[in-house]
């Protein structure tokens, strides 16, 4: 009886041998694919980040471009510059408000 016993214990426990490698094997792959979902999600995120950084590079070089023509044409610390509102009392119409003077 031990002998008819023995053949059935072993097939029981290389199927679970089985079972087991299965699971791992599904686990790394999950581990796998999220460790790659992550990866592009990290490296979207960092290409944004680069591009509104740049964005904001150009914004201020743009503002440095056009505080240096304003003096250009003001000169530098030689003029004074100010809305129409402040040298005028009466404004003829409401978008001359918005017009600076040298």
């Amino acid at each position: 009886m031990t002998r008819s016993k023995t053949p059935a214990l072993r097939k029981t426990k290389a199927g679970f041998a089985l079972v087991i490698a299965l699971s791992l094997m599904a686990f790394v792959l999950v581990l796998i694919l999220s460790m790659t979902l992550l990866v592009q999600v990290e490296s979207r995120a960092s290409a944004t980040a680069k591009a509104q950084l740049q964005a904001r590079e150009n914004a201020h070089l743009a503002l440095l471009i056009a505080i240096s023509e304003l003096q250009q044409h003001a000169g530098f610390d030689q003029r004074d510059n100010c809305q129409r509102k402040s040298w005028e009392t009466t404004i003829s119409y409401p978008v001359a408000r918005f017009w600076t003077g040298m």
